[in-house]
């Protein structure tokens, strides 16, 4: 993602992010088809996973951004540096725990649906492992398209806002398809669901823009790596309360997770404009003095 933000800021990043990112639903869409077809030997599974080494490797072509490179040369030149704690300074460190609850919202519903979902599809529904397969493929071709909407969503209202209206359009679908009967019409309704969930993409692009591109890894990280916490503890929580009360009551804990981060999302939102104002400033005030209103 902070490669991404360095080679195509401004108004390319929303778009090649996504297109990046889109990558995610594809390759959900793929495992789903090699399930099916080596459903009778999972070897074959793992070996396919296997093969994620080789554009793993192929990173190691991608070059550097030419500005990164020029500004942490010249911070060195002054004698400055940029640490970890940069993130917690002055308006940066509520941007920081916004999008980390934010982001823990999000691995949160994202986790607890990929998890229990195929097992409330089978158990309560009714499905096999092969229609649970089919059930898969179109649900993250609509997470594909969803990914591609968010972030020109994003270019037109603002990332965080895009991110927020995600978030809640999410929780809503997600509740539609809990009560929806039978499974003819879950199997049109899931890629509605995957693609109001493709809002995650949102955090991505909000958490590279918000901070300063020489903390941006920093920044960005952080967030993502401490909102995982939420990957560990909701499928746990989701089964808790799907033994105790049965796996529809543990699925509805995902639109909660949701409307949640939907909420944070608002605070989210008003510290990044700040920040961004403030950033604003100090191009216009490179010296951090005022000339009497003369832009520097």
């Amino acid at each position: 993602v902070t490669i991404a933000a360095d080679h195509w800021a401004g108004k390319h990043q929303n778009t090649a992010t996504a297109f990046i990112l889109s990558s995610f639903p594809i390759a959900g869409l793929s495992a789903s088809f090699v399930t099916k077809t080596f459903a009778g030997d999972y070897t074959m599974v793992w070996l396919v996973c296997g093969l994620v080494i080789i554009p793993a490797l192929l990173m190691l072509f991608v070059p550097s951004d030419k500005l990164s490179a020029e500004q942490v040369a010249l911070q060195a030149k002054k004698g400055e540096s940029v640490g970890f704690g940069s993130i917690f300074e002055g308006n940066l460190k509520f941007v920081t725990v916004f999008a980390i609850i934010v982001s823990f919202m999000n691995m949160a519903g994202v986790w607890a649906l990929g998890t229990w979902l195929p097992s409330w599809l089978m158990n309560e529904r009714g499905l096999t492992t092969e229609i649970m397969a089919n059930f898969s493929m179109v649900n993250y071709f609509g997470g594909f398209l969803g990914y591609f909407f968010w972030s020109w969503l994003g270019k037109k209202i603002t990332n965080p806002k895009s991110l927020i209206v995600g978030y809640f359009a999410t929780a809503a679908a997600m509740v539609v398809y809990i009560i929806m009967p039978g499974t003819d019409l879950l199997f049109y309704w899931g890629p509605v669901v995957y693609f109001c969930q493709a809002v995650n993409v949102m955090c991505s692009i909000t958490f590279a823009a918000a901070f300063p591109r020489l903390i941006r890894a920093y920044g960005a990280g952080t967030c993502f790596n401490v909102g995982r916490i939420g990957s560990i503890i909701s499928p746990y929580t989701t089964a808790v309360i799907g033994a105790a009360l049965g796996l529809t009551a543990g699925l509805a804990t995902v639109p909660i997770f949701y409307a949640v981060g939907g909420l944070f999302g608002f605070g989210l939102n008003r510290f990044v404009k700040k920040q961004e104002s403030l950033e604003s400033q100090e191009i216009l005030e490179p010296d951090g003095e005022s000339d009497g209103g003369t832009e520097k």
